[in-house]
């Protein structure tokens, strides 16, 4: 069985209350998936905000929500995630 490639995700304090998701996009990740996972794209850098306040849930939940999301949906892909 091939190991998983693995995928460094970052995530940091954005410019206001928020916390960024960030990663290089490998080749084979379809922009259209990409968007469709909630991530802006720049560049080679797939980029997904959380912002600090919204109605749903508290903010700790939001975060975790959005990083069990990108683990599943990578891992489903083949990639196994390092946060950084």
């Amino acid at each position: 069985m091939k190991d998983p490639k693995t995928i460094a995700v970052y995530v940091r304090k954005g410019e206001a209350d928020e916390r960024v998701l960030s990663f290089r996009i490998s080749e084979d990740l379809p922009q259209e998936e990409l968007l469709a996972h909630g991530f802006a794209l720049d560049g080679n850098t797939a980029l997904r905000s959380v912002p600090k306040t919204s109605p749903e849930g508290t903010f700790t939940e939001r975060l975790y929500k959005a990083q069990a999301e990108t683990v599943t949906w990578l891992a489903k892909r083949g990639y196994r995630v390092e946060f950084k």
